[in-house]
């Protein structure tokens, strides 16, 4: 017997000629990190560098006011 890859869908044929397809946790996770690994994550990153310069900038105006 061949081993599934958990990242693949059960493809479950119905009598009716039609077929349904389960998608596992895996399936889901792995989809995920694709999505979050190109896009998100590195965007955050970047939204995260203008908000610290941003607080920087803040900071330093806040300290000239003083």
């Amino acid at each position: 017997m061949a081993t599934r890859d958990k990242k693949q869908p059960v493809v479950i044929d119905l009598e009716d000629d039609d077929s349904v397809a389960l998608i596992p946790w895996d399936y889901v996770v792995d989809k995920m990190d694709h999505i979050l690994g190109e896009h998100v994550i590195p965007d955050i990153g970047e939204i995260n560098k203008d908000l610290i310069k941003i607080r920087d900038k803040l900071r330093e105006w806040a300290e000239e006011s003083d």
